[in-house]
């Protein structure tokens, strides 16, 4: 029963940060591009 729940809220957490990052479109792109040009730069250090 307690695992059960643990694993509604969870998902209930991740719909409510999914809802949130949709509400801000602007700072998802924003994260985006800098997690991108990271993943780039680590390409670049291999």
């Amino acid at each position: 029963m307690n695992q059960y729940h643990r694993h509604a809220s969870d998902r209930c957490f991740i719909l409510n940060k999914l809802s949130q990052l949709i509400k801000r479109p602007r700072r998802v792109l924003t994260t985006l591009l800098l997690f991108n040009r990271f993943l780039g730069a680590l390409a670049d250090a291999l």
